[in-house]
């Protein structure tokens, strides 16, 4: 079964580094997640964009997208990584700034 789930978005918020983008999630099942975000043009700061996975055991590992380099400010970004249903997925930034737009969609089958 081909399709899109969304699992989070927002439009216009400001948010620090302590603060999750979008609730943290389980996928249905193993699949793709898109990951689309920018950063306000006006914005405090550019800024990294922040993955946690956690497993069933509470361990959790983080990888920063876009080779661990600042996402600049006004410009749009859409990254796409696998996931699992035996994990959880969260997303922070790694800096206090404004995001215009963040979306996260499970992408199940052919249609990324």
């Amino acid at each position: 079964m081909a399709g899109v789930i969304a699992r989070g978005q927002f439009f216009n918020a400001t948010r620090t580094t302590a603060q999750d983008l979008v609730t943290e999630f389980t996928p249905e099942r193993a699949a793709a997640l898109r990951v689309s975000i920018i950063l306000d043009a006006a914005g405090a700061a550019d800024a990294t964009l922040i993955c946690r996975i956690t497993d069933e055991n509470g361990t959790t590992v983080t990888g920063i997208f876009n080779d661990a380099t600042a996402l600049t400010r006004g410009n749009a970004y859409t990254f796409v990584i696998g996931c699992h249903p035996d994990y959880t997925y969260g997303f922070r930034v790694g800096t206090n700034t404004t995001v215009a737009y963040f979306q996260v969609d499970e992408v199940v089958g052919r249609v990324i």
